[in-house]
């Protein structure tokens, strides 16, 4: 099975490599698991729109995810 590799490209884990942070980190602030922020960056799971302020909120620019 071909794996995809644009999900290592999402947005949302761009934004947190650009700030430095890691899956923990975001974690931890959104209160959510790490496997959690992995379904989000792989895009097997999107947020909740609570949880997509936090994220927008948190990088200070909009993440589409």
């Amino acid at each position: 099975m071909k794996r995809n590799t644009d999900t290592y490209n999402s947005p949302l884990r761009k934004a947190r490599k650009e700030h430095g942070i890691s899956m923990m980190e975001l974690a931890r602030v959104l209160d959510v698991s790490i496997n959690t922020i992995e379904r989000w960056e792989r895009g097997g799971a999107h947020p909740s729109p609570d949880n997509q302020d936090k994220i927008n909120k948190y990088f200070g620019v909009e993440v589409e995810i």
